[in-house]
């Protein structure tokens, strides 16, 4: 019921370095539709604390969201440890206005007892993410001395929506460890030291300090480890044709849910494309991690192809688009790319029961002349572009040129490729709707 105070002058002798504000600018115009975007900033607990607590404490809506921002497991348990000063990624939306950027709608933290005032909250509950002046004048404080058990207290995690050179990026609130330079930082996440000096507004990169809340520029892709589908497709006219993609399930399922997720028509097709006998039970259970060919039909539009309007997913309690493209469809389409073909101007707003096009990648595109079926290979690790083209009758050149990559290093685990060929059991077996 009385008021927490906290000594801030006595306090600033000691920890003056640790209330600098992260410089975060957001000059992205509001008043268009995609007025919010995704964003992430490290977060490194004072103590232990379990993956739930952190969700809780930062208010993050979906449990998935919390294990695909750090390429956790999708059987990992909220009960598991994160012991003290290890980071963990926190994702959220941020939100551009009066050129800053702060999370959209915040996560609330309520007054304890023993909380001794706003730098307490914002240095040992919040680990310095965001500073106690910060708070204050985000919840318009008069005296940020004076705080009250039980009162509700917004905190704006710093963001931004810009793009960095002309490119869309998701910006990472990289924590500074000791010892680290931009140099380092820029070479682990790809990109430049001038490039991060000029985002933090640092004229030189011996201003580094550690435990700096860093602006980092990442690309917005699904994951932090593949790059998205590259498929390309000139027909001049609108043209459909039969295509595949590699489906990796995240956990153990059987074939019928694999086809009631496609909508596969016909399980003969399903069949087919797998080489399966038709004696195959619907129920054969297929192990998580296991690859699976989807057939499906291919719509050419626009100089790019997708799946024609299919399949159609459901939206259920505690979905989002990051968890429904990475999880639910193993990062085969984008975000992004569901949110277009939907019409989805806020893609953190989607409501239960919601139908979503979900637009597979694909193309109709003859290869040197010859008419082919593209399949979307899900590259494994410690694949090669010699050993896919080898294993599926093509050359490392054509699988270079369809799928835009300069140099064969570049090819990634997970990465999804465009892949010809030229001869499928399925287009001569059975027919696809």
């Amino acid at each position: 019921m009385g008021y927490a105070k906290v000594l801030v002058g006595v306090l600033f002798l000691f920890i003056a370095v640790a209330t600098t504000s992260a410089a975060f600018t957001c000059t992205t115009n509001t008043t268009t539709t995609n007025s919010t975007c995704r964003s992430l900033i490290d977060y490194v607990p004072v103590n232990n604390t379990n993956l739930f607590a952190v969700q809780s404490l930062f208010q993050i809506k979906r449990f998935h969201d919390l294990l695909g921002a750090n390429d956790f497991s999708t059987s990992t348990s909220p009960n598991q440890t994160l012991p003290a000063k290890q980071r963990i990624k926190i994702p959220f939306s941020c939100r551009c206005e009066n050129g800053t950027g702060v999370s959209d709608k915040p996560p609330v933290y309520t007054v304890k007892e023993g909380d001794v005032g706003l730098y307490n909250i914002a240095f040992f509950t919040f680990s310095n993410v965001v500073t106690y002046p910060e708070i204050a004048k985000f919840n318009r404080l008069p005296n940020p001395d004076k705080i009250m058990v039980g009162q509700n207290l917004s905190i704006p995690l710093p963001c931004s929506c810009d793009e960095v050179d002309g490119v869309e990026v998701v910006h990472y609130g990289h924590v500074v460890e000791s010892g680290s330079s931009v140099d380092k930082i820029a070479a682990e996440y790809g990109t430049t030291p001038a490039i991060l000096l000029q985002l933090n507004n640092m004229t030189n990169a011996s201003q580094l300090q550690a435990d700096q809340v860093l602006d980092v520029p990442l690309k917005a892709t699904t994951s932090t480890a593949q790059p998205p589908p590259n498929f390309t497709c000139s027909a001049t006219t609108k043209s459909t044709c039969h295509s595949l993609v590699d489906y990796v399930s995240p956990n153990t399922t059987v074939l019928s849910t694999i086809q009631s997720l496609f909508q596969i028509m016909r399980f003969h097709d399903l069949f087919g494309a797998n080489g399966f006998p038709t004696s195959t039970s619907p129920n054969e259970t297929l192990q998580a991690q296991q690859r699976i060919k989807i057939p499906f039909n291919c719509r050419c539009e626009n100089g790019t192809g997708v799946s024609d309007r299919a399949p159609v997913y459901t939206v259920i309690k505690d979905d989002g688009l990051y968890h429904i493209a990475a999880e639910i469809f193993s990062n085969l389409v984008t975000y992004q790319e569901i949110a277009k073909v939907n019409g989805i101007t806020d893609p953190n707003n989607i409501t239960i029961g919601q139908e979503l096009w979900i637009p597979l990648p694909c193309s109709c595109d003859e290869v040197e002349g010859v008419k082919v079926v593209h399949y979307g290979h899900v590259v494994e690790s410690g694949s090669s572009v010699d050993k896919i083209a080898m294993e599926y009758g093509t050359t490392p050149a054509i699988l270079l040129k369809l799928n835009g990559i300069t140099n064969a290093s570049e090819l990634q685990a997970n990465q999804v490729l465009d892949v010809p060929q030229r001869f499928l059991p399925f287009t001569s077996r059975h027919s696809l709707c």
